[in-house]
C-alpha cells in the first residue's frame, strides 16, 4: 500500500487547540507489547502533499511488526491494523483522494466490501477518516473529550489520556472531527449481497446440500490468509471447527497445533490423537495453578477484560499465541465464529428444535456481535506474540452462514448443530471421527475456567 503504512495497533489523536497531541507520546508504552519493531509516526510534517487536515494538530503512531519494516512516514497519508485480502489496496488511495463526499462514501462501501481483518485511520481532502472491517477481527476504540477525538487499538492509552470511549463498530467508516458516518455495513446488507450467489435461488432455495460451496469457501479464506507463511500454528482443541482449518491448512503450508489446557481436562487428553488423525504437529501447554495465577493480572491489563469467562478465555489464547511465537510462527489460527455461523452452541439446538421461530436472529444477533464479545479480548491477549488470523470471518462465509437455513444446520434427532459444517468437514477427507466429535467451549474443555474458579 503506497500511502497506508501496515501496523500491528495504532494511536491516532486530531486536536484542534493543538492541547494533548504531546500525550501520545507519555501512553505509547501502553502499547509496546504490539510494536515488535517499534514504533513509526505521521504528523503535519510527514504527511503526503496532498493531505488536507484543516488547521487540527494530528499524530498518527503506529507499531510495527519488523525491525527493518519501514519507518520513514514521510509521504504517507494512514496507516492500516491488519491487511486487505483478495481486493485492491487502491481503494484506500481513492478513499485518500476523493474530492466529492458522494465519491468518498462509493470508496467507504467498496473498502467494506473486501475481505481481511483490518482498522485503518487516514487523511482525506473532507478530514481524517476512521474505518473497520464488517467483521471486526481487529480491535478498534474511539476516545473523545470536548474537540480531541483519538482511536486506538486498545483502551487503554484513551483513558490515561482522560477521554471517554466507546467501542467503534466494524462495518463503519467515519469522519472523526465531524463525528459522522460516511458509510455503515449490517448483517442485513451481507445477507442480501449473498442473495444472488450460488448458493441460493429463490425457484429452488438453499441448494448447498453436501457443503461443497461452503468448502470451497473456507479454502479460499485459509489459503488467503496463510499467504506467503512457510509455518503456522492453530489453536486446536481436536474439534471439527480447528481441524478443519489445520486440514486445509497443512496442504499449503507447514502446521502445528497448539493446545492448551490443565493437565488432566479433555484437550489434553484427546488433542492428541486428534492431531495424528488429520496428521499435523501438535504442542501440549499445561499451565499450573501457580503459573495461572502469576498470569491474572497482567491477562486483565492486556485482554482488557473484568468476568471469569473473559478472562479464561484471554488466558488461552494468551497462552496458546506465547507456544505459538516460540514454535516459530507469527500466525495463529483460530475456529471462532463457526459456532455462532453453523449453530454450534447448546442454546442454539435447543431454541431450533423446540420450535423457537427467532433462532436465525439469535444467531445473527451474535454473529455480529463477536467482535465486541470476542474478537477483541482474543486479539488483544494474543497480541504480544502473534497476529490472529479468523478464516470463518471472511466474507463469503459469514454471507453464506447467514443465508444457510436451519434445517442445515441443526438435527434434532441427534441433538448436534453445525451439520452443513460436519458434511463440508467429511467432503474435504476429513476423518469423521473428528468432523462428528462434539465438544464444549474451550474454556469449560480447557479446564481453565476451573482453575481460576479455585483461585477465587
Amino acid at each position: 500500500m503506497n500511502g497506508l503504512i501496515q501496523v500491528r495497533g495504532m494511536l491516532g489523536i486530531v486536536d484542534p487547540e493543538e492541547r494533548g497531541v504531546h500525550e501520545v507520546n507519555e501512553v505509547s508504552h501502553l502499547l509496546d507489547h504490539r510494536a515488535w519493531g517499534g514504533f513509526t509516526r505521521i504528523d503535519r510534517s510527514s504527511l503526503a502533499q496532498d493531505a488536507s487536515v484543516g488547521d487540527s494538530d494530528l499524530v498518527f503512531l503506529g507499531c510495527l511488526a519488523q525491525i527493518n519494516q519501514r519507518t520513514e512516514s514521510r509521504g504517507s497519508f494512514g496507516m492500516i491494523h491488519g491487511s486487505v485480502l483478495g481486493g485492491s489496496s487502491s481503494l484506500f488511495d481513492g478513499l485518500h483522494n476523493s474530492s466529492t463526499f458522494d465519491e468518498v462514501k462509493a470508496y467507504a462501501e467498496a473498502i467494506l466490501n473486501l475481505d481481511g481483518s483490518f482498522s485503518f485511520i487516514l487523511t482525506s481532502n473532507h478530514g481524517v477518516i476512521v474505518g473497520r472491517d464488517c467483521m471486526g477481527g481487529k480491535p478498534l476504540y474511539l476516545g473523545r473529550k470536548g474537540p480531541v477525538k483519538a482511536i486506538s487499538s486498545e483502551m487503554k492509552p484513551l483513558r490515561r489520556m482522560g477521554l471517554e470511549v466507546e467501542h467503534f463498530a466494524p462495518g463503519r467508516v467515519h469522519l472523526l472531527e465531524q463525528k459522522k458516518d460516511i458509510f455503515k455495513f449490517t448483517s442485513k446488507d451481507l445477507v442480501q449481497k449473498k442473495k444472488d450467489s450460488m448458493s441460493f435461488s429463490k425457484k429452488e432455495g438453499f441448494r448447498d446440500l453436501d457443503g461443497g460451496e461452503l468448502l470451497d469457501q473456507l479454502e479460499l479464506s485459509v489459503t488467503r490468509r496463510v499467504g506467503t507463511a512457510k509455518r503456522i500454528a492453530i489453536a486446536f482443541s481436536g474439534g471439527v471447527d480447528s481441524s478443519l482449518i489445520a486440514f486445509i491448512a497443512k496442504k499449503h503450508t507447514r502446521v502445528v497445533g497448539i493446545a492448551v489446557g490443565a493437565e488432566s481436562s479433555i484437550d489434553q487428553l484427546e488433542a492428541k490423537g486428534y492431531a495424528e488423525l488429520i496428521g499435523i504437529d501438535l504442542i501440549q501447554v499445561q499451565p499450573t495453578m501457580k503459573e495461572v495465577q502469576q498470569l491474572r493480572e497482567q491477562i486483565r491489563n492486556l485482554a482488557e477484560v473484568t468476568t471469569l469467562m473473559d478472562e479464561s478465555i484471554a488466558l488461552g489464547f494468551h497462552l496458546a499465541a506465547k507456544a505459538s511465537r516460540n514454535a516459530g510462527c507469527d500466525k495463529m489460527f483460530v475456529g471462532q465464529l463457526a459456532d455462532e455461523l453453523f449453530g454450534g452452541y447448546a442454546r442454539y439446538v435447543r431454541a431450533h428444535c423446540s420450535g423457537t421461530n427467532d433462532v436465525l436472529e439469535m444467531m445473527a444477533t451474535d454473529v455480529m456481535n463477536a467482535a465486541e464479545h470476542n474478537f477483541e479480548r482474543d486479539e488483544k491477549a494474543s497480541s504480544p506474540f502473534v497476529d490472529l488470523e479468523i478464516p470463518y470471518a471472511s466474507l463469503g462465509i459469514v454471507e453464506y452462514g447467514l443465508l444457510c437455513p436451519t434445517n442445515r444446520k441443526f438435527d434434532c434427532s441427534t441433538g448436534i448443530g453445525k451439520v452443513i459444517l460436519r458434511k463440508a468437514a467429511i467432503t474435504a477427507g476429513l476423518p469423521e471421527r473428528v468432523a462428528l466429535r462434539s465438544k464444549k467451549a474451550i474454556q469449560y474443555s480447557s479446564g481453565l475456567l476451573k482453575i481460576l474458579s479455585k483461585l477465587g
